[in-house]
């Protein structure tokens, strides 16, 4: 840094000795071919008796290497010592604007347009100075008078038509842009949409659509003017008008070999799609099809969109031909998966999944989807415990999709999180299945379900403390939840603690649902756990009638009659429970014990 510190020295040395005067000479030198080397604290120390020379030159070169707020500290120095220079306002100006500073460059322009009236460029400048201060009437002004002194290219022109829309003053403004567009003919585009743009915020939509209509007819390949008169008569429920500005305008750009694709009207079809007319979109995107016309795009919306209105079959006459033009499109596979499933040939479901996953593994969607097949279909063979050499395989692969996923799906996808709860639940990994239930507790729409089965899952997993205390929490944050009440109060019945609060949270839940076979089912295990088996049985008789095959119901049914002295009974019912799918570990015992009871 020895330059450095020898041009401090210098500065030092001739503002001391009074070589540098206040006032600055017409031809200031410009460090435009080189940029000086500056202190490492430039334009800290601004104490010295700096020249306006020096400090003019100063804030160039800082100016330069971008240093734009040191900069404006030498040049204002230079601009107070000598205001008169044009050169150093202008400078001064220019970097004012460079740092938003719009309101004080306009004062500095202002007093050099009246300083020098003739000079064009410095009104020029002082109008978009003017402009961007937020000062449209002043601006406007200026423009106006450089017009009639003959500055009208397109620039200029618009810069007109820009102020006079700002000012509200929407027909001269249109007139004004129109007249650049005739000025300008190569971006007759941009004018016309700026126009059209004025319009559609005062509301003005048949003047805007009359005016993109014309604007067509000019630039027939115009996408942005086609994108913008298709958006307005989709809005206003033109749907063949539209149907036939999107085709025109796609078979336009086709013709001209400016794109091979049907750009307008898929944005027409996903314009519908997001107003939740896939009905119109689905029409929309056959159309393409109809027309011989094969796109990767239209072929998967017009599938989604199909499968989204329950029309499997005419999905399933898109996906395989399409799978097949593009066999490496993860999207087609996943959605022909979808579809496949929606027939119950699940088979072929998880043979697509599989493929889209190996095609896409970082999307989570694909594994998710594939997990809650898997847990709503293979529940068994994931619980198996010793699993076989199928059920093996099986677990591996749901485990290896669902640590993959679990570091892939969004923090926001509450439902995506649930599943994967659900799954490492399946295959024993309560640790992991809890942290999952929690995530997803984290969104609102989710929260009650999340954190129920947060508490279920803490359960099974023996921290029965932490599960009372997220259920005790739950029902306290949402007292008049009736499935919170009753799982809370379930959850006490299991325990069997503070049944009378399990008794209450029970009858709370009862209130809203009194035919409900879950909380019939509780309030029956709420009297069998306090030993009023007759009380017990009534509930779960009632409970039975309304969910007859449910394993848990009556698996509490045969303990209930046993207790009564009805073993037979009892038997019949426990043996119910297990061809249901009741759980063998606890039922077989059961059923073995009053086997062997004579």
């Amino acid at each position: 840094m020895a330059l450095a510190r020898g041009l401090i020295f210098l500065t030092i040395l001739l503002t001391s000795a009074g070589v540098i005067e206040a006032t600055t000479p017409d031809n200031l030198p410009l460090p435009a071919d080189q940029v000086m080397y500056m202190p490492e604290n430039a334009g800290a120390d601004i104490g010295l008796p700096l020249g306006a020379t020096t400090a003019y030159t100063l804030g160039r070169s800082l100016a330069q290497q971008g240093e734009i707020e040191a900069a404006l500290v030498y040049l204002n120095r230079a601009y107070r010592l000598a205001p008169q220079s044009w050169k150093i306002s202008e400078a001064y100006a220019l970097t004012l604007s460079e740092a938003g500073f719009y309101q004080d460059a306009a004062r500095i322009y202002g007093e050099l347009v009246s300083s020098e009236p003739d000079s064009l460029d410095q009104r020029r400048r002082y109008a978009l100075l003017l402009a961007q201060a937020g000062r449209p009437r002043a601006a406007l002004e200026q423009v106006t008078a450089l017009r009639k002194l003959g500055e009208n290219d397109a620039g200029m022109i618009k810069l007109q038509a820009d102020l006079l829309g700002s000012l509200d003053r929407v027909d001269e403004a249109v007139e004004v842009y129109l007249e650049a567009r005739d000025e300008d003919p190569a971006n007759a585009e941009d004018y016309t949409l700026a126009a059209g743009a004025l319009l559609q915020r005062h509301e003005r939509f048949d003047d805007m659509a009359e005016l993109l209509e014309e604007g067509l007819e000019e630039t027939p390949t115009s996408q942005p003017m086609c994108l913008a008169l298709v958006r307005y008569l989709v809005h206003e429920g033109r749907m063949e008008d539209a149907s036939t500005t999107a085709r025109d305008g796609d078979k336009a750009r086709m013709d001209a070999g400016l794109s091979d694709r049907p750009e307008c009207t898929l944005e027409m079809a996903e314009l519908l799609a997001r107003r939740g007319d896939f009905e119109a979109a689905a029409m929309v995107l056959q159309d393409i099809r109809d027309a011989g016309i094969r796109d990767r795009e239209a072929e998967s919306n017009l599938a989604r969109y199909l499968l989204g209105l329950g029309r499997v079959e005419d999905a399933l006459n898109i996906l395989p031909e399409a799978s097949a033009r593009w066999p490496e499109d993860a999207q087609l596979l996943y959605l022909w998966g979808r579809a496949l499933e929606m027939q119950d040939d699940l088979d072929g479901a998880y043979s697509r999944l599989r493929q889209a996953i190996l095609l896409q593994p970082e999307l989570a969607l694909y594994r998710v989807t594939l997990l809650r097949l898997l847990v709503i279909n293979e529940r068994e063979d994931l619980t198996a415990d010793p699993p076989d050499d199928r059920q093996l395989a099986l677990q591996q692969e749901a485990r290896r999709h669902a640590q993959q996923a679990s570091v892939t799906v969004h923090p926001q996808d509450a439902d995506g999180r649930m599943i994967l709860g659900y799954t490492f639940r399946s295959l024993g990994d309560h640790d992991r299945a809890c942290r999952q239930f929690q995530m997803a507790s984290e969104v609102n729409e989710t929260r009650v379900a999340a954190l129920l089965e947060l508490g279920f899952c803490l359960q099974e997993a023996g921290r029965l403390t932490e599960a009372r205390k997220t259920l005790r929490n739950l029902q306290a944050e949402y007292p008049d939840d009736p499935e919170v009440a009753n799982s809370y109060g379930y959850f006490l019945a299991e325990q069997g603690e503070d049944l009378e609060e399990a008794e209450r949270l029970v009858k709370q839940a009862l209130l809203s649902a009194p035919d409900n076979g879950a909380y019939l089912d509780s309030m029956g295990w709420v009297y069998y756990q306090q030993g009023e088996y007759t009380e017990a049985f009534d509930w779960l008789i009632k409970a039975t009638n309304s969910r007859g095959d449910d394993p848990v119901i009556l698996e509490h049914l045969g303990r209930t009659l046993a207790k009564l002295g009805q073993k037979g009974e009892a038997l019949d019912i426990l043996r119910r429970a297990l061809a249901a799918g009741g759980d063998a570990d606890i039922l077989t015992p059961l059923i073995e014990d009053l086997q062997d009871d004579p």
